[in-house]
């Protein structure tokens, strides 16, 4: 309602600065601009205002089909109702309640952005109230109201940041520290943020705090609860010496998969899209290898390696394909968008799929971090660390514990949302997480559209 609410403002703003005094079509919309010292004339002026700002809301509604009555009912997937794309009402009392919907939009538009972002503010201000009036935090480590009030506004990602922070440097030189960064935990209905740590092992596991202390601006000392999961050894790079998929004709660096085609948003062509690891020729990472032709599963040369790095954030190769050279993205079901990951998809947990070359079949997991550094060993046997990335993962109810959804040969694998719209890039994983480039980052540093 925000967003629509900043549409219709700029819709009724324009009209009343275009259109004052004068006909809009066939109307005499009167003075919308000026005001004036007569009480009756300045009400009349408020009044064609108010309806110019319901009507031009309730054309922006029909615009877009965003019926009030419908978002009512689907609150907690509203963008599902949304938009021509779904059924179109075929009866005479559906088309009613449409347009009774859409009028009623229309109504709450008029209210304006400010109301709506003000409205906003205070539910997510209330609910952080309330996690915060249930959390016994609260009660046990505030002893004054400033450190209170410090404690209900402070955001739990921010809590746990904090944490992350400030036992950076005890952390990393703690053996058996694979990586750590925020997390959180379940806290009777709802959820807190967490200090996160994977480690080699059970005994470093057991080593670890249960809780680790903050202290805010205010000098409020709060506990950050620690979440520890044994993940195994250094995570691998997902490329494997066998398996089907797309490798450098060098073999130096074994097999992926190839994420997609993809092409240029400046010409024409188009390219295969995978991970720097899989489609480079050998172990220099500071430029591309001398050899460059890319074979598939069967060892046909199907295209050349084009553009490719690794960074702290990015391991990403483009191969340009060879003239006659045909390929599709059917079997990741053609997805033709790709979206930003946020905290939501953590909280939430979002079903993603997977496609990878090794798997073989489409695997299912959820989204578990939105953000997290990971030192992995590649093939050279050098560890090299990439942050920011997506942790997925699927729960095993049998074993109680997390596993990956990824193995050797999957790197370059596309990962998709339950709306067929690609988030990230398999990069690698180990025994508990699969770890992913955010494909939008991706899209935008190379360039490149689905």
């Amino acid at each position: 309602m925000f967003i629509l609410s900043m549409i219709n403002e700029r819709i009724s703003n324009f009209i009343k600065l275009q259109f004052s005094d004068k006909k809009l079509f066939w109307i005499n919309v009167g003075n919308l601009r000026s005001k004036t010292d007569n009480d009756e004339t300045e009400d009349d002026r408020t009044k064609r205002i108010l309806a110019l700002n319901v009507i031009c809301g309730t054309l922006v509604a029909l615009a877009l089909r965003a019926d009030l009555i419908s978002i009512l009912g689907n609150l907690e997937k509203p963008y599902e109702v949304i938009g021509w794309d779904k059924p179109v009402p075929n009866q005479v009392g559906e088309w009613l309640m449409l347009i009774l919907g859409t009028f009623l939009t229309g109504c709450f538009l008029s209210l304006g952005s400010k109301f709506w972002h003000d409205l906003l503010d205070l539910l997510f201000y209330t609910k952080n109230l309330k996690s915060k009036l249930v959390d016994e935090r609260t009660y046990q480590q505030t002893d004054d109201i400033q450190h209170l009030q410090e404690f209900i506004n402070t955001p739990e990602y921010k809590l746990s940041q904090i944490a992350v922070d400030t036992y950076r440097a005890s952390l990393n030189s703690t053996p058996g520290v694979l990586s750590f960064g925020t997390g959180y935990v379940n806290k009777g209905s709802g959820k807190i943020g967490c200090l996160e740590i994977h480690v080699t092992d059970i005994d470093v596991a057991n080593k670890i705090e249960k809780n680790f202390k903050i202290k805010l601006s205010t000098g409020a000392n709060i506990n950050i609860p620690s979440k520890v999961i044994v993940t195994g050894d250094y995570p691998k790079l997902n490329s494997a010496t066998a398996g089907k998929g797309v490798s450098n004709k060098s073999g130096i660096l074994g097999r992926g998969t190839i994420g997609a085609i993809v092409k240029d948003n400046i010409g024409d062509d188009h390219y295969i899209l995978s991970c720097f690891h899989v489609l480079n020729g050998d172990n220099n990472w500071s430029g591309l290898s001398d050899s460059k032709e890319i074979q598939d599963e069967n060892g046909n040369i199907i295209a050349e390696l084009y553009f490719g790095y690794r960074t702290t954030d990015m391991d990403v190769a483009i191969a340009k394909l060879k003239t006659g050279v045909t390929y599709s993205n059917n079997l990741i079901n053609n997805p033709t968008s790709v979206r930003q990951v946020s905290y939501d998809d953590v909280l939430q947990e979002s079903t993603i799929s997977i496609l990878g070359a090794k798997t073989q079949e489409t695997i299912k997991g959820f989204v578990y971090n939105d953000s997290w550094p990971v030192s992995f060993r590649y093939p050279d046997n050098n560890l090299w660390e990439l942050t920011d990335l997506l942790v997925l993962t699927k729960y095993d109810k049998n074993s109680n514990s997390y596993k990956a959804l990824t193995q050797g040969g999957d790197s370059g694998a596309l990962v998709i949302d339950n709306k067929n719209i690609a988030i990230a890039m398999i990069v690698g994983a180990d025994n508990s997480f699969s770890y992913a480039i955010k494909l939008d980052k991706i899209i935008k540093n190379l360039d490149i559209s689905l």
